[in-house]
C-alpha cells in the first residue's frame, strides 16, 4: 500500500464517498490517500495497527493464520468500509491479514495525529456505533445463510463476491472452510455449475460464464427462498 500525493484525486474521493460527513472536525485537512494494487497488503497479519483506514474503492480479502499453519478465509470486505476501528477503540486482539482483491483506494487517518480528535468526536462515535452494529448484523445473517440455505445458493454468492472480474481463483480448501462444507461437496457443486454452463474450468481457476444465473441463485437467499 503506497501513499498517493494527488490533491485533486484525494479530494474527489472524499467528496464522492461522503467521508467528511462522518466527522465534526475538518478531516479533509489531515486524511491521506493510499493505493493498494491487487494482491498487495493493506494490513499485515500480526502487525500493530496505527491508522484508521477507509476502503473507498475496491474489494479486499480478509484472512487469519491458525497455530497449525493453516490460513482461514474470513471475509471479502468491499467499499465502503473501515479497517482499524477496533484498534482505535482499544479493543485487544491480533491484527488480521488484509490483501487487496482488486486495485483499492483508501483514505487513511494516522492515529498519532488523529486519535484524540476521533475519540472525542461525538458525531463520528455515533456513526461508528451504528457501523459496528450493522457489521455485527451482517455477520449474523451470514451465519444464518450458512446453516439455512443449500450450498448452490451460498456458492453462487461466494463466487460473485470472490471473483476478480469474471475470474475466480480461490483455493477449494479455503472456500470449503469458508462455506462450512466438505471439500468433496464443494467440488461436486462446482462440477455441477460447470455442467450447467455457469462456470468454465481453466486449470485451477474458473471463469464466470453465466453471471445472471449465479446472481439469481444468490438473490434467492435475500428473498427467503431456496
Amino acid at each position: 500500500m503506497k501513499e498517493v500525493f494527488d490533491e485533486p484525486l484525494r479530494q474527489r474521493f472524499i467528496d464522492r464517498s461522503g467521508f467528511g460527513d462522518y466527522f465534526s472536525f475538518p478531516v479533509a485537512e489531515v486524511v491521506r490517500l493510499y493505493r493498494a494494487a491487487r494482491g498487495a497488503h493493506i494490513l499485515r497479519e500480526g502487525d500493530p495497527v496505527d491508522r484508521l483506514i477507509y476502503l473507498v474503492s475496491g474489494r479486499a480479502r480478509l484472512s487469519e493464520s491458525l497455530p497449525n499453519g493453516k490460513s482461514v478465509l474470513l471475509d471479502f470486505p468491499q467499499a465502503t468500509c473501515f479497517f482499524g476501528e477496533l484498534e482505535l477503540l482499544g479493543v485487544p486482539g491480533e491484527t488480521l491479514g488484509i490483501r487487496a482483491l482488486t486495485n483499492c483506494w483508501l483514505l487513511v487517518l494516522p492515529f498519532d495525529t488523529c486519535r484524540h480528535a476521533l475519540l472525542n468526536d461525538v458525531k463520528f462515535l455515533r456513526f461508528l456505533g451504528t457501523y459496528l452494529g450493522e457489521k455485527s448484523r451482517r455477520m449474523e445473517r451470514t451465519i444464518v445463510r450458512t446453516h439455512g440455505y443449500p450450498l448452490a445458493n451460498r456458492l453462487a454468492e461466494f463466487l460473485l463476491t470472490a471473483a476478480c472480474g469474471d475470474q475466480y481463483r480461490e483455493r477449494n480448501v479455503d472456500a470449503a472452510e469458508y462455506l462450512g462444507v466438505s471439500y468433496r461437496h464443494l467440488q461436486q457443486t462446482l462440477s455441477d455449475f460447470v455442467c450447467r454452463g455457469y462456470l468454465e474450468k481453466q486449470g485451477r481457476s474458473y471463469t464466470l460464464r453465466d453471471v445472471a444465473a449465479l446472481r439469481q441463485l444468490a438473490d434467492a437467499m435475500q428473498q427467503g427462498r431456496p
